[in-house]
């Protein structure tokens, strides 16, 4: 990976298992780090769902990988504003160095509380 290729700090979230106050259960979003990726939009759809059309954004996200720490697929993202949803892993580049990951954007569909 060249120098400078990752230069977008986003925060990585693992959706874990919890209750809310009245004991239902529910997903919340953990942090697990701060890491830095390069963000490229590969594709933008738009489906119908009731009777609005909802926008879909689809990213390629590559981000430094560090051994203990895995990605899996339901894991959020957050640079600045924006949230996306981990859709696919696609593999390690560079010896091991990067991750290749998959994304979307809906800003419709928010991510589970952060807890």
């Amino acid at each position: 990976m060249q120098a400078g290729k990752l230069n977008k700090r986003v925060a990585h979230y693992q959706a874990v298992a919890g209750k809310s106050l009245n004991g239902a259960p529910i997903k919340l979003l953990t942090r697990l780090r701060f890491t830095w990726t390069k963000i490229e939009q590969v594709g933008a759809s738009a489906s119908d769902a009731g009777e609005r059309t909802q926008a879909i954004n689809r990213y390629q996200v590559t981000l430094r990988h560090r051994n203990g720490v895995t990605v899996k697929i339901d894991d959020w993202l957050q640079y600045k504003i924006s949230w996306l949803k981990v859709v696919g892993v696609d593999g390690l580049i560079d010896d091991g160095k990067a991750l290749v990951l998959t994304c979307e954007s809906n800003p419709n569909e928010p991510p589970p509380e952060v807890q």
